[in-house]
């Protein structure tokens, strides 16, 4: 018997397939998925004793690449986004994955889900303070510098969407210190 690919399933059944798959192994709950103009982004959440609390899961939008014809595309796209950021794995400003998972045919990276992007940080500008984003624009250049001095000469979809944050006063770092409060990622290379 052959497996059916993901994306010969109507939209219904293959977010039930997707949430069965992604929620099974972990034990969490899945919502999604977040749209962009390339990927789908799920969200898996698990119970508050569980480390990491939350990680995305992320494949080729079914709608763009969604056929026999141009599923190879996707799949592709997958593995270069995979290659670009694994030659940066040891740059911190970095949003890393840290596995792939296969369903019905189609490729999910795997990552920690961070607390938001820099586009939700400029929405709301009395959340950061001027040394929060002067410290933000430093990390985002020191991980573009780096990427270049690795081979990526540029970055193809750099938008405040593709910038995530771990917010470090949630992690314990007091609010009113003198340091760091944001801990950037560049993502989606």
């Amino acid at each position: 018997m052959t497996l059916k690919p993901l994306y010969e399933y109507d939209s219904d059944d293959r977010q039930s397939i997707v949430r069965r798959h992604l929620a099974i192994p972990r034990g969490g709950t899945v919502t999604g998925p977040l749209e962009g103009a390339y990927g789908e982004v799920y969200v898996i959440t698990f119970p508050p004793n569980v480390f990491p609390r939350q990680i995305a899961a992320k494949c080729p939008r079914i709608q763009r690449f969604g056929s026999v014809e141009s599923a190879r595309a996707g799949v592709e796209q997958v593995l270069h986004e995979l290659e670009k950021t694994h030659s940066l794995f040891m740059v911190p400003w970095i949003n890393r994955f840290f596995d792939v998972q296969i369903i019905h045919g189609w490729p999910f990276i795997l990552s920690r889900y961070r607390d938001g992007t820099l586009e939700d940080l400029i929405a709301n500008p009395l959340a950061w303070s001027f040394q929060d984003r002067l410290a933000s624009l430093i990390q985002i250049v020191r991980a573009l510098r780096l990427a270049n001095q690795r081979g990526i000469v540029a970055h193809q979809d750099l938008k405040p969407g593709n910038v995530f944050f771990d917010d470090l006063v949630r992690k314990g770092i007091p609010k009113e210190s003198k340091g760091m409060h944001l801990h950037m990622f560049v993502g989606d290379l």
